[in-house]
């Protein structure tokens, strides 16, 4: 049996994600870059450790990459409209603007922009790169944490190519 990109596809559609932006300042480039991810996760608490995985075409990689350092936003489902400026799939957003115009960042300890109204933030200096094909897979040391204690928040959740939120418990 072959298993076809589109078979792919099909099955890790069923897969609920969170969405995240990844960011990284760039020394080179002199400004920051950044990237909608949903493949995040953590991988070790001694020492505290996540990773990501990062198309390598993109610049927000090569960011990544050159200053040795990213930061990764946890979205709220108030927030979608990020997630789909920050994949690059925005119609109405030009292309050749800024990304980051009108959204609100702070930094931490790396010099990566951190989205001030997500739910929370992890500033992270890259721990290893592990090549995966297509994608670099990006480990990160936590170095700064902290969650948005302004307001409750419901995450930005994925699945099936569609943002979805959570049910009320019952």
């Amino acid at each position: 049996m072959t298993v076809t990109v589109d078979d792919f596809r099909a099955v890790m559609r069923q897969w609920l994600t969170g969405i995240t932006i990844v960011t990284a300042y760039s020394p080179e480039l002199g400004r920051a870059r950044g990237i909608t991810v949903n493949s995040f996760t953590s991988v070790s608490f001694n020492p505290l450790l996540v990773s990501v995985c990062l198309t390598k075409s993109t610049e927000t990689a090569q960011a990544v990459l050159d200053s040795g350092a990213f930061g990764v936003s946890i979205l709220s489902s108030e927030q979608g409209h990020l997630s789909v400026r920050f994949a690059g799939m925005d119609p109405d957003f030009p292309a050749d603007l800024d990304r980051f115009t009108g959204v609100p960042t702070h930094t931490a300890i790396t010099r990566s922009p951190l989205l001030t109204d997500g739910l929370g933030y992890l500033d992270c200096k890259v721990w290893a790169v592990y090549d995966g094909s297509t994608h670099h897979i990006v480990i990160g040391e936590v170095v700064a944490a902290a969650l948005n204690q302004s307001t409750p928040h419901e995450p930005l959740l994925y699945y099936n190519r569609v943002y979805r939120r959570l049910m009320p418990p019952e």
